[in-house]
């Protein structure tokens, strides 16, 4: 999109978005040495396996820091986000919803915890 000039490449360059995914045994550790709270349950939730569903979950989670990152003042944002996520869903489009061995979906994790 900025080869396009449909967003500078300077705002490009100047977005970031860390995100760490911890692993099951990860968050498990830190929340043991934190001691504040016992585990009752931990439990691997099942992939997404259809893109269009980890589309609409990344953008439920994305879209207003990415409106905000790249707000331009002109009222452009809604055609922006438009247009980043409709080519993102024609990108993730060709996965398979079904592949059991693509190892690069995300897992969720649900975490029941009492405080000590």
């Amino acid at each position: 999109m900025a080869n396009e000039g449909i967003i500078s490449q300077e705002k490009l360059d100047s977005f970031n978005l860390p995100i760490f995914s911890p692993s099951p045994k990860e968050i498990k550790k830190i929340i043991q040495k934190n001691g504040c709270f016992e585990i009752l349950r931990l439990e691997v939730q099942p992939r997404t396996l259809h893109p269009m569903i980890t589309l609409q979950q990344c953008r439920a989670g994305f879209e207003n820091i990415i409106t905000k990152h790249f707000d331009d003042n002109n009222n452009n944002n809604n055609v922006i986000i438009e247009q980043l996520f409709d080519r993102y869903s024609k990108k993730i489009g060709g996965y398979s919803p079904i592949s059991e061995d693509d190892k690069t979906m995300a897992i969720g994790l649900f975490l029941l915890l009492k405080r000590r």
